[in-house]
């Protein structure tokens, strides 16, 4: 992983960009009526950067301006705003490899539920260290388990990454209380949906597979990517429906999101899959993943 700058060269206040200021997190504040906060009308964005650069930052930029058109929030020409403010924000905060997290909501409004609000949006970004934990994981392995109450399919959010986040933190909660690392959601037909805070993938019988966006799935940045590198490394893949017995047969699985990358995933409800440890191609699509990011962004990025 990229060295950090120490702790000494990083504000000891985060700074945050809000509404086109940068302001120390201790005076960052929003209106008490912004419907972001009264009625979770909002969008976010985590993205990760390595060594001062945003991988996929314009993926990532077209997802949320999409979906903030679909729920009535208006960022029409903000495309450029926004990366100018991803990037001073990590120079503002003396970070290199960051965990970046851009929050759109509707903004203030009457504080009446009216849709769509007719107030400016509020643009919030933070940005967070990376855990040199996660690479130590990489190695290891996560575990999970399966998150009790079922998500539906065909709920009006679920294809979105919005700030009604609930289900998945009392997901992540339930996985942190049985002393795993993710929570994977089943839908109403019992078919794995997704991670808590990720996508999944597994191999069955030789074949990488992983839940199709009828499943009710985030359509993660990261999954696509390692979808296209599945397929230039001419890997039998298939996307559909997997029930929690099918996963029983893998022979090894792993998790995929901006910030974890490519990270095995070696036990679900206490069973080891497969022979408990990352597996051979869940460590050669690591490797691949690792070296799109230093083709695309011309930085030498640590190696799984």
């Amino acid at each position: 992983m990229p060295n950090q700058p120490s702790g000494a060269d990083q504000p000891s206040i985060p700074i945050l960009y809000l509404n086109g200021q940068l302001v120390p997190a201790d005076r960052a504040y929003v209106p008490a009526l912004d419907h972001g906060l009264l009625f979770g009308h909002g969008l976010f964005e985590t993205m990760r950067a390595y060594q001062g650069k945003v991988f996929r930052l314009d993926d990532h930029l077209a997802r949320l301006l999409h979906a903030a058109e679909e729920l009535g929030i208006f960022l029409s020409g903000e495309w450029d705003t926004l990366e100018r403010a991803i990037h001073a924000t990590l120079e503002a905060n003396h970070l290199r490899d960051a965990r970046v997290r851009l929050t759109v909501t509707a903004g203030p409004g009457s504080g009446l539920p009216i849709f769509p609000n007719t107030g400016q949006p509020t643009i919030l970004i933070s940005v967070t260290p990376v855990s040199q934990e996660i690479a130590a994981r990489t190695a290891a392995g996560y575990t999970a388990v399966i998150a009790p109450r079922l998500r539906s399919s065909q709920a009006a959010l679920v294809h979105l990454k919005s700030t009604s986040y609930l289900e998945n933190l009392l997901a992540r909660a339930e996985a942190v209380r049985r002393g795993a690392d993710e929570a994977l959601l089943l839908n109403d037909h019992r078919c794995i949906a997704e991670g808590a805070m990720s996508n999944v993938f597994f191999v069955i019988a030789g074949k990488l597979r992983t839940p199709s966006r009828d499943c009710g799935l985030l359509r993660g940045i990261t999954r696509q990517v390692v979808m296209d590198l599945a397929q230039a490394l001419s890997m039998d893949m298939e996307a559909g429906c997997l029930m929690v017995e099918d996963t029983m047969q893998a022979s090894e699985a792993f998790l995929t999101s901006s910030v974890l990358e490519v990270m095995p995933l070696i036990a679900i409800e206490g069973r080891s899959i497969g022979a408990g440890r990352p597996g051979e191609i869940t460590r050669l699509l690591a490797k691949a993943y690792t070296q799109v990011v230093t083709r695309e962004l011309g930085q030498t990025i640590r190696t799984v």
